[in-house]
């Protein structure tokens, strides 16, 4: 089997371990906690933190137009960035494991809303940003969350996408946006960080 396989079936294994999970693990899996191990509210708004530096914030990617807004990982490491919105299309009060939409929670920007996460492909280089208030393919992105493969921490978790070749984990790119890739090692590690008392708004 190639290397390049493997990594796309240890994520569809795991994936559907969080999906059906055996009984003794269902609790485990049953829903995202925050970093104080509690669990995550569906439609709250959280604040992304790398575990090897500052958190996830918008930017504009140099030469480009003021949108849309790139999701970028902030230069200043004790900085915790910016707030998304964090949803499930699944009804429950806390956030389960399974399609998951972010969204910016911004509301000066004058980019198309709602601000939910996508992806865009720079022409030049091929590489896959995270972007957010585009005009092209509204509406989110079915991304994901999901327990890392190695060296699991509490309450750390990692982004990936799925389409209908191959899945792609979060990672940041030399330029410091957040993109999709398939190079394992360059994997992204985050954890969440409340960002307001907050009522979930979804039940």
């Amino acid at each position: 089997m190639s290397t390049f396989l493997q990594p796309a079936i240890a994520i569809t294994a795991l994936l559907l371990l969080q999906l059906f999970p055996p009984p003794t693990m269902a609790a485990w899996f049953a829903y995202i906690t925050d970093e104080d191990g509690e669990p995550m509210l569906n439609g709250g708004t959280y604040y992304i933190i790398a575990t090897n530096g500052g958190g996830l914030a918008v930017a504009q990617k140099p030469q480009t137009l003021a949108c849309p807004l790139f999701i970028a990982q902030e230069k200043d490491g004790s900085s915790i960035g910016h707030p998304f919105k964090i949803t499930s299309p699944i009804s429950s009060k806390y956030l389960p494991f399974g399609p998951t939409e972010f969204y910016v929670v911004d509301d000066t920007t004058t980019c198309t809303k709602p601000l939910a996460w996508r992806l865009t492909t720079d022409n030049a280089t091929g590489q896959i940003y995270v972007a957010a208030g585009t005009t092209e393919s509204l509406g989110p992105s079915p991304f994901s969350i999901t327990l890392p493969f190695s060296d699991v921490q509490p309450n750390e978790y990692e982004i990936f996408h799925c389409d209908n070749v191959i899945c792609k984990l979060a990672g940041i790119f030399e330029n410091g946006l957040l993109g999709m890739n398939t190079d394992f090692n360059l994997k992204f590690t985050f954890r969440f960080r409340k960002a307001l008392t907050q009522t979930s708004q979804i039940m």
